[in-house]
């Protein structure tokens, strides 16, 4: 048994300013801060301190810093920017506040064991002058050229830690840092399955190009089946064209965007659904619909980009392809399956997702991690 292996730990966690956690307003899916509410009260009932850094208004079982600080959605000067689209403003108003909530972190740095921070900039700048305790990095978006760019920056710390949504997430962190791969957990019991499904299918995600939702329109078009789009559409120019180009054209009776669902709701999205579609073009660092998906019994049919591969099953809890061409074939193959052997693909789904992306696996995870990297 490790040295530390009974310790209780002393743990700091923060994840963003934007919105309260969770967040205030249902509608809005911001699932990085719902995966730290969670973290956080699981790793409090398990007898370690924790200590939540979240804006005013927040609400978790668990001991809660604000440092008066309210969340920018709650901010006008913040949300008029929003709604100017001056992004650059808005990002370095949105820089600003968690710095802030990062110097109030690291005054009381030695209050904790571990500080776990849930993205990447500022805080690897934080982190780099506080030797102890470690800091732990949750990055939950791709790692593009210039996050890479500036992680080389920084000299090889023993102290700093990243980790990564996936082993494919892995690969593009710099080599001057130490690597943990810990795979996001879902609150199984709040995504009940469903044995029966009716023959629609599901797009759930960003109305971005790299997220693919023209891709699935075209596939149930070519299939003639009825598909529901949900996923928050972008009003910024690039992605309006996107919209009105690729996806506003199809919409109808048996094309439909129904919009965001508020989080509780998600699990309804899935439940009826005869097979989710991620036809993903990008390397995708974890994709947590995929395991929502999953966890309600609808298989999955995607790219097999990024951490897809490590994530669905392929013939066994759907089918990973590679061209819209064959995620068509893939879906007349679910479609035209006999009913008991779809079936026995929807618990497959289940037990596979209760097997390996529980949340209660993922804070398992983390402890472990925690207890390694202690200085």
């Amino acid at each position: 048994m490790p040295k530390n292996a009974a310790k209780k730990l002393r743990i700091a966690l923060f994840c963003s300013t934007l919105f309260q956690t969770p967040p205030e307003n249902k509608r809005i899916i911001h699932a990085p801060l719902y995966l730290v509410q969670f973290l956080a009260e699981q790793l409090q009932e398990r007898g370690h301190l924790v200590t939540l850094y979240a804006t005013v208004g927040s609400r978790a079982n668990v001991p809660i810093r604000s440092a008066g600080i309210k969340s920018l959605s709650k901010n006008e000067y913040f949300m008029w920017l929003k709604r100017k689209k001056a992004e650059a403003q808005y990002r370095r108003l949105m820089l600003q506040y968690d710095q802030r909530m990062l110097s109030e972190i690291y005054e009381h740095a030695d209050e904790f064991d571990i500080v776990h921070i849930h993205h990447l900039n500022p805080a690897i700048a934080f982190a780099n002058l506080i030797k102890k305790p470690a800091t732990l990095l949750t990055y939950h978006s791709p790692y593009f050229e210039y996050e890479q760019e500036v992680l080389s920056l920084y000299k090889k710390q023993a102290h700093i830690h990243i980790r990564s949504l996936s082993k494919s997430h892995a690969k593009n962190i710099p080599d001057n840092f130490k690597k943990h791969v810990v795979y996001n957990g879902l609150k199984i019991d709040g995504y009940r399955f469903s044995e029966h499904a009716d023959g629609h299918l599901i797009f759930a995600g960003r109305l971005v190009p790299e997220k693919g939702p023209d891709i699935a329109i075209q596939v149930a078009r070519k299939l003639k089946l009825p598909l529901r789009i949900a996923g928050k559409r972008f009003y910024d120019k690039k992605y309006n064209i996107f919209w009105n180009k690729k996806i506003r054209p199809y919409l109808g009776k048996k094309i439909r965007h129904i919009g965001m669902t508020p989080f509780r709701q998600v699990p309804s999205l899935y439940q009826n659904a005869k097979a989710l579609l991620f036809p993903v073009r990008w390397e995708e660092p974890f994709g947590l619909v995929l395991i929502e998906s999953m966890a309600c019994g609808a298989p999955v049919v995607a790219f097999g980009h990024g951490s897809v591969p490590e994530i669905v099953v392929n013939g066994k809890t759907g089918y990973i392809v590679h061209s819209e061409r064959e995620m068509v074939q893939a879906v007349k193959k679910i479609y035209a399956m006999p009913q008991d052997e779809y079936l026995a693909m929807r618990r497959a789904c289940r037990k596979h997702v209760e097997e390996r992306f529980s949340l209660i696996q993922m804070v398992d995870e983390y402890e472990k991690i925690y207890r390694k990297i202690i200085i």
